[in-house]
């Protein structure tokens, strides 16, 4: 199953379980501007079918990250003492979570990076590919969406 049939399995189980599951997608224009503020290398092709299908918003996925658009904008401001100059021509930064944990992709690595902008900074490989860390989003969403606790 590929990224967009799984993002797509997601919104019909959400359905039939009649729970609320809604996401919207960017536009090309709106993919070009996350392309152009990071000025450096294509992003993976599966980040670009998440910004296709969810790049607006999804409901209960990333769940106080800046990884939609236009928020996802934001990662762009005050990044100049978490990053080197050099460093930034090297990553493809594409959010935040809260402020401290930066999300990106390295030049020529297909995983998924987060530095933590705490004493000391530290890079973290949080998945092999964007799809890996989509996948694990969307399981998270689904025990949410489609197995509520129910009241006692």
């Amino acid at each position: 199953m590929n990224l967009s049939e799984k993002i797509e399995s997601l919104i019909l189980e959400a359905k039939e379980k009649e729970v609320r599951f809604q996401c919207n997608g960017c536009n090309e224009s709106e993919i070009n501007e996350i392309i152009y503020a990071n000025n450096t290398f294509p992003p993976p092709d599966s980040y670009l079918s998440f910004m296709e299908k969810m790049g607006k918003g999804a409901d209960h996925t990333f769940l106080g990250s800046s990884l939609f658009y236009p928020g996802c904008l934001s990662t762009f401001e005050d990044i100049d003492e978490t990053f080197s100059k050099e460093e930034l021509e090297g990553m493809f930064l594409f959010g935040h979570h809260q402020g401290y944990q930066y999300y990106f992709f390295k030049r020529g690595d297909g995983g998924v990076w987060m530095r933590t902008d705490l004493t000391p900074v530290k890079d973290e490989r949080i998945a092999t590919s964007f799809e890996e860390l989509l996948e694990k989003e969307i399981r998270a969403a689904r025990k949410i969406l489609c197995n509520p606790q129910q009241e006692h």
